[in-house]
Formats: structure tokens, C-alpha cells, sequence
């Protein structure tokens, strides 16, 4: 019989923390219906085509723009209005 260890990690530094503890991204779904505020300020309607598993990244389609990649490093919020059905797991 072999024994587990668990090991946990201790930082004091936030900016050493993964994009997906800040942002959550890697929770939505194709489908998913966002708002999405940009930098400046505007907020536009869009859906979620696909997504970085790690939650670093998102395709959004955006209402009156087209397809978009927005990556973690930006500074972004995608919030869910509408989700789709999630597997039962």
C-alpha cells in the first residue's frame, strides 16, 4: 500500500496566482450568452464560440462586431447573462 501526499503552495504575490483564478473563464461554455465590457467602457451582448480549457482565453462572438479572442492579460470582463445546460458529471 503506497501513501498520498498532498502538497500545497503558499504565494503572497496575487500576480504569481493562474489567469483562471481571477477570471473564471474556463467555466463557460459554447453558447453561453456574455456582456462583455471593454476597456473603455462599453458594453456589448455577445456568445461564447470556444474556449481555453485553462479558462486563459475565449471566442466571443459580439453583437454588431464580429468574431473576437480575448486573452486573460487583458483587461476585460465577460460576464454569463444566459448559460447553456451543463453536463451532469
Amino acid at each position: 500500500m503506497t501513501k498520498k501526499r498532498n502538497t500545497v503552495f503558499i504565494t503572497m504575490d496575487p500576480t504569481a496566482l493562474p489567469a483562471r483564478s481571477t477570471k473564471g473563464w474556463e467555466y463557460l461554455l459554447p453558447c453561453d450568452e456574455v456582456e462583455v465590457t471593454l476597456p473603455e467602457g462599453d458594453t456589448l451582448g455577445g456568445l461564447i464560440l470556444d474556449g481555453m480549457s485553462d479558462g486563459s482565453g475565449v471566442w466571443v462572438y459580439l453583437d454588431g462586431v464580429g468574431k473576437r479572442f480575448f486573452n486573460a492579460e487583458q483587461n476585460v470582463e465577460i460576464i454569463a447573462v444566459r448559460k447553456v445546460a451543463r453536463p451532469e458529471i
